[in-house]
């Protein structure tokens, strides 16, 4: 079973994607077998940086830098809709079935979490949720 290592970050602008993809290419660098997930994205109006299909950033680069191929994270809209209608087991449900595809083949999985955000006081407890379902 794979080991999971569940990145997430403080405050704002504390180079959450660079550490994640540093660890994920010195790991491959020294043999192990790794893989990266990302459960959800930021929407392009909060500043984070998607490309015109609609993929992260960090999914992106990932999938152009490596042999790697991990799932479109959820946008984060959708899982704060699933939330407000109740269906929390079913966004987690989710997350635990698209991580057990990347933890199939690997001995690690880089999972990056969601940065902080105070207007949005459920990110934080998103992130502990995720961690604890997938044994982070």
């Amino acid at each position: 079973m794979a080991k999971s290592l569940f990145i997430a970050p403080t405050s704002l602008d504390s180079g959450l994607t660079s550490v994640c993809l540093g660890l994920l290419r010195a790991m491959e660098r020294v043999g192990i077998r790794v893989g990266f997930y990302k459960p959800f994205c930021h929407s392009v109006n909060r500043g984070e940086t998607q490309h015109n299909n609609g993929n992260d950033s960090s999914v992106t680069f990932v999938r152009s830098r490596s042999h790697l191929e991990p799932p479109d994270p959820i946008p984060l809209k959708k899982a704060q809709q699933w939330l407000n209608r109740g269906k929390s087991d079913l966004l987690m449900e989710t997350v635990v079935g698209e991580y057990q595809k990347v933890a199939r083949d690997v001995d690690v999985v880089i999972i990056e979490g969601l940065v902080p955000d105070r207007r949005e006081a459920y990110i934080a407890r998103l992130n502990v949720e995720v961690a604890g379902k997938i044994g982070a």
